[in-house]
This record gives C-alpha cells, structure tokens and sequence, in this order.
C-alpha cells in the first residue's frame, strides 16, 4: 500500500542566476553546465553551488540544502509513525480510508540521509521498500551523483540495501 510520487522540487531561474554569478563573480555558470551531461539540470545546478567554476562541489553539508523535494505519499500509520518521528521534514497529513496521504518537504540533504537509513538490514521490510522507491525516484531524476559512494545489495526480500562502496 506504501506509495511516493515526487510532487516538485527547487525550480531555478537561470537567468537570474547567470547574471549574478557574471556581475559579481566574473564567469558565466552556464557554459559549464552546457558540457554536463545534466544540461541545466538541479543536480549540475547544486554541482556548481561552490561558484568557482567547476563541477565538483557536491558538498552535502552545505550544497544540498539549497534544494527542496516534496513527496505525496499514500502510507500506512507504521511508515507514517517513521516519516513523523525522523524529525526531518515538513509535512501535512490527511487520514484516508486505510492510510494517510502525506505531503513531505524536505532538503536534500535530509532525504539523502532518509534514504540511506532506510534502504539496510535493520528497517522493516515497508519501510525498506518505500526507501527503496524514494531513491528509484531520485535516480530516474539525474540526482544519482548523491548516492553514488554507495552500493546496492539485493536482499532475498527483493528489496535493495545501499552499503558504503
């Protein structure tokens, strides 16, 4: 019954942002996302947060804060109890008929570190599962650069966990 579907996340005005990095910085960010395989894309966006001019600024403590992601979900109470009780995330709920619809915001950071946490052993066998879809979505959305210092293990569930390479 667990589902997620991505809602939205930052949209960026590249306009805006070539023309400040080229008033105050002296460089135009845009040429550079040009020769990423993203184009202009959040994750070359978020790539480029350090502002000098390459591409290798992942940092996630700070980077990946400047992005928001906002889920719906359909949950049960036990996977919503575990969303709640993260503490992470802002969300809005509405009891349905045998679950709960909850809209979910959170940085990307954060969803990172959700995502992480719940895709191993420990977690119940939903919970595993719904972190398993989360990050699906997330890949099929070009953000595979922030997971890409873990490994994925078939568990004999079908479900995945992501270990540290």
């Amino acid at each position: 019954m667990n589902e997620v579907f991505l809602l939205g996340h930052t949209a960026i005005d590249w306009s805006v942002f070539s023309q400040a990095c080229t008033a105050e910085l002296g460089f135009d960010p845009l040429p550079i996302m040009a020769k990423s395989i993203y184009k202009k894309s959040m994750p070359t966006f978020v790539g480029l947060m350090g502002l000098d001019g390459t591409m290798d600024n992942w940092s996630r403590d700070t980077s990946w804060k400047h992005v928001n992601v906002t889920f719906i979900t359909i949950v049960d109470d036990a996977l919503l109890k575990e969303i709640v009780n993260c503490g992470r995330f802002n969300y809005t709920i509405k009891q349905g008929v045998s679950g709960s619809v909850v809209i979910v915001t959170g940085n990307l950071l954060d969803w990172h570190d959700f995502v992480i946490e719940g895709c191993a052993e420990k977690v119940t066998f939903s919970h595993r599962q719904f972190t398993n879809k989360l990050y699906s979505i997330f890949i099929r959305n070009k953000y595979e650069q922030i997971f890409n210092k873990y490994k994925q293990t078939i568990m004999t569930d079908s479900t995945f966990t992501l270990e540290l390479r």
